[in-house]
């Protein structure tokens, strides 16, 4: 676990698509999970937001920020993704999943006006 120099509440929302398997698995100790408009939105509290930055990349566009604005996508593009190379990008030690380099160039293209 990563500790930050503040504490944040965290609200995403996910898909229908992703929802069901957020809402299942025990992600955090202050986890909260509501369901609205048949999307999940799971809410916690953290000290920092480095690693729920990889986390919430690592679903891509089936989850969406709704707080802090620290993590919303245009902040993450600005601060953490300015014009990323794949080489350039390292996930924090111990993080593991399949996707998020991609997720993390993509929206790095996309932010400087790549297309695909």
């Amino acid at each position: 676990m990563m500790r930050g120099d503040r504490r944040y509440l965290v609200k995403i929302e996910f898909d229908r698509e992703f929802g069901r398997n957020v809402a299942d698995t025990l992600w955090h100790a202050t986890q909260r999970i509501t369901w609205s408009r048949g999307v999940c939105v799971f809410e916690c509290e953290v000290d920092g937001l480095d690693e729920i930055l990889w986390w919430v990349l690592g679903y891509g566009h089936h989850a969406r920020v709704l707080a802090p604005a620290e993590l919303s996508f245009n902040r993450l593009r600005n601060r953490r993704l300015h014009a990323a190379a794949p080489e350039q990008v390292q996930p924090p030690v111990g993080v593991v999943a399949l996707g998020v380099i991609d997720a993390v160039v993509g929206a790095a293209r996309l932010g400087a006006g790549e297309s695909g």
